[in-house]
């Protein structure tokens, strides 16, 4: 097709102002409860140098978000309908963000569901005596890293039945 006559694909502006780092949002900035069902919490330890520098966070789905992202789809979930949030400031030393626990104790009191990524989180978490379900980072390294191994993880931490299958194996009732 001529490039003339190829559809041309529109840009999405945001006309929103972004969250805070360490605010939970789910989806593209919206905070709201009201949803009535449970949410999954994920609670990550605080942004990498490489999203700081391109200025990215879990709810663009880009970096260790995309792996969870991939992860969540496979179990039936929509990466968008869950909240996201760092409990550690960014940057150097190793601070807890205040804000970001009490917006945790308050997603714990209305029913959501709070996961830890990492043993960083999950020492602060218990420390603070927040109970929540232990997973391990999306950025971890090693086997866990290969993309059937993580999504099996997930589906295992998350207490869901995951339909992941090989490379030509098929599904047997």
């Amino acid at each position: 097709m001529p490039e003339s006559t190829m559809p041309r694909r529109r840009r999405r502006e945001r006309t929103e102002v972004p969250p805070a780092p360490s605010q939970a949002t789910r989806g593209r900035g919206s905070t709201s409860m009201d949803s009535g069902r449970r949410r999954y919490v994920f609670v990550g330890d605080r942004r990498s140098r490489r999203a700081i520098a391109l200025g990215v966070q879990w709810e663009d789905g880009r970096l260790a978000a995309r792996t969870l992202y991939d992860a969540l789809r496979v179990l039936g979930l929509d990466p968008m309908q869950q909240i996201y949030l760092n409990v550690h400031r960014d940057g150097e030393p190793l601070t807890v963000d205040e804000v970001a626990l009490e917006r945790i104790r308050a997603l714990v009191a209305a029913g959501e569901i709070i996961v830890g990524l990492g043993q960083a989180v999950h020492r602060t978490l218990v420390r603070e005596g927040i109970g929540h379900l232990q997973m391990i980072h999306p950025a971890a390294r090693g086997a866990i890293r290969a993309r059937r191994a993580y999504q099996n993880h997930v589906a295992a931490a998350l207490g869901r039945r995951a339909m992941i299958f090989s490379p030509g194996e098929k599904a047997t009732a």
